[in-house]
């Protein structure tokens, strides 16, 4: 996870099957917490670019994606760039029950 805070990105990528998914995302999860904090304009791009994660991994995801939703600035576009590979169906799947559940726009980008 890396955040760019110039560019208004924060980046999510890679395989997540730790013992303790809490310990990962928990920090993550603080972060969201904190953009209510942040008044200026602006605009955040969630890049997802997850080969896989296991079940933990994905509760935590999903609550870092819905305490984002609940908890940024009225004045923050947010949109959230799942990438998937095109034949990676359990991917497309999770990125969609992510889609359905979470009240930020959703853009699925398709890699080769």
């Amino acid at each position: 996870m890396r955040y760019i805070p110039e560019e208004g990105r924060l980046i999510v990528k890679g395989r997540s099957l730790p013992e303790d998914a809490y310990m990962l995302f928990s920090p993550l999860i603080d972060w969201a917490k904190s953009q209510r904090e942040i008044q200026a304009e602006r605009s955040l791009v969630v890049d997802i670019e997850m080969d896989y994660f296991n079940s933990s991994s994905g509760r935590y995801l999903l609550e870092f994606l819905d305490t984002l939703a609940h908890n940024v600035h009225t004045n923050t576009r947010v949109l959230i760039r799942w990438f998937v590979e095109k034949d990676d169906e359990l991917m497309m799947e999770k990125g969609e029950e992510f889609r359905l559940l979470v009240k930020i726009p959703f853009e699925f980008v398709y890699l080769d």
